[in-house]
């Protein structure tokens, strides 16, 4: 008996998926039209330092925050609309009460609690041409502080071209 090998060469063709990958959209100053808050010392010594264009200035440190007391809140309106949707959202906390918080992007209402030093959240689906920001603390007999808001967008990625190998050969 004669034993025969036939090598028996094939391929996967795999497809190629996009992932989507969160970009920070970065705030114009420039953009700002206005950035209004309430709350119980505004207008104060207090509340002209800690105010809430401190809010989107990419600072995070001791002295760059919006604070207030009790009922309290921020809104921001835009010249233009922002230049690409927003998908997600990073809240920088200062000193976290369980402090729950109703926030809006244009007309779309979210509900959350400001529990920890970094809240994030996704927002689906996507808000897009966003005009108007605004952010309503539910803080009785307390301080709300924040040091940072970041919105965020999803950006279509295409992964890299998959190696191809000669026969009998493969890519680690």
């Amino acid at each position: 008996k004669i034993a025969i090998l036939v090598a028996i060469t094939f391929s996967i063709m795999l497809p190629l998926i996009a992932y989507a990958e969160q970009q920070q959209i970065v705030i114009d100053k420039q953009n700002i039209q206005s950035i209004d808050s309430y709350g119980k010392y505004n207008q104060s010594d207090y509340t002209n330092f800690y105010n809430a264009s401190n809010l989107f200035d990419g600072l995070v440190n001791s002295w760059s925050f919006w604070s207030d007391y009790g009922q309290s809140g921020i809104s921001v309106d835009f010249k233009n609309p922002l230049p690409k949707p927003v998908c997600s959202i990073e809240i920088g906390v200062f000193n976290p009460q369980n402090t729950t918080f109703t926030m809006s992007l244009n007309n779309r209402t979210i509900n959350a609690v400001l529990n920890a030093p970094n809240i994030l959240g996704t927002i689906d689906p996507c808000v897009f041409d966003v005009k108007t920001l605004k952010m309503d603390f539910n803080a009785q007999n307390k301080w709300t502080s924040i040091s940072e808001i970041k919105l965020f967008t999803n950006s279509t990625v295409q992964p890299p071209p998959i190696e191809t190998c000669s026969p009998r050969n493969h890519v680690e």
